[in-house]
């Protein structure tokens, strides 16, 4: 359709150049300037809709409120559970009818390539004669030919009937033609031959080509009669007006209208001032290249937001007459500035502001160091003591959840850092922070945690600590942790907002705890134990808002209503529906806070489980046969289909709208047409389905696609094939295709392909492509359907498979 759109924009150009030039320029005595126009916008519209430009529109963002008016759909007395529509597949059905449409592409080629031909077979034809010529002084080479184009000229050949012209005569048809020749006009004829090809489709393209033609003997006559005069010009003009001929490629010397000709021999030459009139052609150029070519996208501008600067603050415990820890010639306070200072080269290096508490061996005081502004304080320390055991980095905490969140951040400042800091060789990482009293920490206003360095007298960690390069190393890191930290952690109202729904949710779990309904629940449940309960389901339970998954049950013993759960991928493995008896061990009985009832944990032995391992209980997927138009919002997972037929199981759907909302699991349908393979049909204006369970609501009624009975039709699949054959043929295998039949090459394997049918013992196995294995005397038909006299109805399956040795039947789909 590209290359459609591209031929229309062409289209479109030519009409509006040529419609200047006759407007404008076609009576104007500039014959050279209008051929290089003529021949300038042929090529000028096959260019134009090639080009591709973008301009860029800056735009500011304005604030609006959006308000939407979604239409309420009314179906029958009550809601309509919904389930998520889920659209894998597409089958298009094959049908008989013919994409005219498709076609357009190839009929356009077909004719182009025919009229290019024709071009090339008249060039052939010309250059037949071109063999045998004389040439003169001119240049010219001269054919002399009595019958068909004569008096007529193609590059430097000219094609002559002596017989008939004088001496004088033949003088001005050769100076005439040399024109031609001269001025290459014969390449202008062959260029609007291929134009012609190409656009046969345009009208206009045929108007081009019969200007350039005229204004070709515009330009000849003009220089002709100049040396020979108009009178004596005009007269052999009319002499040989009665010769002409149709070859596209020659210019013959009276083919274009002769009294056109004539009177532009006798008129008034334009003024030069009138040459003006070509640049008016310009505006329609950059029209034209404005609309086709350029491709204006808004930018939406974007206010500088200045982000409030991040300062980080560092504090080196200890300092001055304050050594901390010693051992092996090191003390604390020179290992923590020596760290601190490495951090705050490597975080300045990321573009983060940092404050050291103390940049020289000093020793301010705890509310001197707990003043000094920033978003995060960390403090560095080291333990220390050979009776301490402890090795390795350590987080320690301090602070609360209240008003400031200090703790939460504090935590999260952890979780980032050591994240970046685990992995580290040469020491251990703790990570799990400890919660202490911390002067620094508690009265600093700033979220911060106490970082261990390490165990200043255990030998592995001291030659890290002492270590210039894994300083460097660790503090690179902890510095990556802040940056983490500085991105992932929400301002104080959010974190306000998540504590306030924690808390509420807290106080009421509390309160349910503290209720006589949960104390009564507990002694319900201690009675209940480990024994067998029976009951019937009452409908099946699922959780999840957007895909919904099944756990279990709601179960009525004896007018006592108990949850039943099940593991979801468990659940999809038992038969288990709304009505059916279930019987079952207890394996544990709780009380959980989003249960109503009693939660019951059946023994899974107890349970049944269908050995296919599929659950005959998942939802109908609809298969999408074809549409008209289709639309949608990614986003919210609508899909809109127009003129739609969709397979449900056993019914076809027939609608002229189709909404398929995944988000809110619904398909609603209008003008519709439900068949099923029974027969029975089902008119409505509107019909809202529930795929989970394959029911639907109308204006007109309700009722259920039913689900077809996998093992019953099996069975009759299975009886047909044992079933006594009633004569010899019915006992062998008959196949045919429509597209093609394959064979290995021992031919012991058959591929059958398009329409494709096997027949055994009056079973008629039908599917797109069937692979029959005559030594396992096996058949697998894909698309299939299957039918018999002794099968009740049609079979539709993605897929059948027969042993015709064991007569075992397999159907296999989303039917199923």
């Amino acid at each position: 359709m590209e290359a459609l759109t591209y031929l229309l924009k062409v289209t479109v150009c030519t009409v509006l150049f040529f419609g200047f030039y006759l407007l404008v320029l076609r009576k104007l005595t500039f014959f050279k300037i209008n051929r290089f126009y003529l021949l300038g916008t042929i090529l000028l519209s096959f260019a134009i809709p090639a080009l591709h430009f973008e301009v860029k529109r800056e735009a500011v963002a304005a604030e609006t409120d959006l308000v939407t008016n979604l239409p309420e759909v009314k179906t029958a007395e009550e809601p309509v559970k919904l389930i998520q529509p889920i659209m894998v597949e597409y089958q298009p059905e094959i049908k008989p009818e013919i994409d005219w449409l498709s076609l357009i592409p190839y009929a356009y080629g077909t004719i182009a390539a025919v009229l290019l031909l024709i071009c090339l077979w008249r060039l052939f034809s010309l250059l037949k004669y071109a063999r045998k010529y004389t040439q003169n002084s001119d240049g010219l080479k001269l054919i002399t030919k009595t019958t068909g184009f004569t008096n007529c000229s193609f590059f430097n050949y000219v094609f002559i009937d002596g017989d008939k012209l004088s001496d004088a005569d033949l003088a001005v048809l050769l100076k005439h033609e040399q024109v031609h020749a001269r001025q290459y006009h014969s390449a202008d004829k062959i260029l609007l031959m291929i134009a012609k090809a190409l656009l046969w489709f345009n009208p206009v393209i045929y108007l081009y080509d019969k200007a350039l033609e005229q204004v070709h003997e515009y330009e000849a006559d003009e220089i002709t009669s100049a040396s020979f005069g108009n009178q004596a010009y005009a007269s052999l003009l009319l002499q040989l007006a009665v010769t002409k001929t149709n070859n596209a490629l020659i210019h013959n010397f009276v083919k274009s209208p002769v009294k056109d000709r004539i009177k532009m021999l006798f008129n008034q030459k334009s003024g030069s001032m009138k040459k003006l009139c070509y640049l008016l052609a310009l505006p329609l150029g950059l029209l034209l290249i404005w609309g086709f070519t350029v491709k204006v996208t808004s930018v939406l501008v974007k206010e500088p937001v200045q982000e409030k600067t991040f300062t980080l603050v560092i504090d080196a415990a200890h300092g001055g007459t304050d050594y901390g820890s010693t051992f092996g010639g090191k003390k604390e306070k020179d290992l923590t500035l020596s760290i601190a200072q490495k951090i705050k080269t490597a975080a300045e290096a990321k573009g983060l502001k940092v404050v050291l508490t103390r940049t020289a061996d000093q020793n301010p005081d705890v509310k001197a160091r707990a003043a000094v502004n920033g978003d995060c304080l960390i403090s560095l320390q080291l333990n220390a003591g050979r009776n301490n055991t402890k090795n390795g980095i350590e987080f320690f905490t301090s602070g609360t959840y209240e008003r400031d969140f200090k703790l939460p951040k504090a935590n999260s400042m952890t979780y980032w850092i050591y994240k970046n800091i685990r992995n580290i060789e040469g020491i251990s990482v703790n990570n799990k922070p400890q919660s202490t009293k911390n002067a620094l920490i508690d009265g600093s206003a700033k979220p911060g945690i106490v970082i261990i360095l390490g165990n200043l007298t255990h030998k592995s960690d001291f030659n890290f600590i002492t270590d210039e390069g894994k300083q460097t190393l660790l503090a690179d890191k902890i510095v990556a942790g802040i940056l983490q930290y500085k991105k992932a952690t929400p301002s104080d109202e959010v974190i306000a907002a998540r504590q306030k729904v924690s808390d509420s949710l807290g106080r009421a779990y509390e309160a349910w705890l503290n209720s006589d309904k949960y104390k009564a629940l507990k002694i319900k449940a201690a009675k209940i134990g480990k024994q067998s309960i029976s009951g019937k389901i009452e409908s099946l339970h699922s959780f999840g808002a957007v895909n919904p998954r099944i756990d279990g049950f709601i179960l009525n013993a004896d007018g006592t209503k108990y949850r039943v759960y099940i593991n979801p991928e468990i659940m999809k493995k038992t038969t288990y529906k709304a009505g059916d008896t279930f019987v079952a061990k207890v394996n544990k009985a709780e009380v959980w806070y989003d249960s109503d009832n009693l939660v019951l944990q059946p023994d899974i032995k107890t349970l049944e489980i269908n050995t296919d391992g599929a659950a005959l209980n998942k939802a109908i997927v609809p298969k999408i046969i074809s549409f008209s138009k289709m639309t949608g919002n990614a986003k919210q997972k609508v899909s809109i289909m127009e003129n739609a037929e969709i397979d449900l199981l056993n019914s076809r759907l027939t609608a002229k709208y189709v909404e398929l909302d995944q988000l809110n699991n619904k398909m609603i349908a209008r003008n519709v047409v439900l068949k099923s393979d029974e027969g029975t049909t089902l008119t409505a204006p509107i019909v809202v389905f529930d795929l989970t369970n394959g029911t639907f609501k109308a204006k007109s009624g309700s009722g259920k696609i039913e689900r077809p009975n996998k093992q019953e039709l099996e069975q009759q699949l299975k009886n047909a094939l044992l079933s006594q054959p009633i004569n010899e043929a019915d006992a062998k295998v008959e196949y045919r295709a429509k597209d093609s039949v394959k064979m290995t090459r021992d031919k012991n394997i058959i591929y059958l392909f398009g329409d494709a049918m096997v027949v055994y013992n009056g079973v008629r196995l039908k599917g797109s492509k069937i692979t029959y294995d005559k030594v396992n005397n096996t058949i697998l038909a894909n698309k299939a359907t299957a039918s018999s006299d002794k099968i009740d109805k049609l079979i539709t399956a993605d897929s059948i498979y027969l042993d015709l040795k064991t007569s075992k039947a397999r159907l296999s789909g989303g039917n199923f």
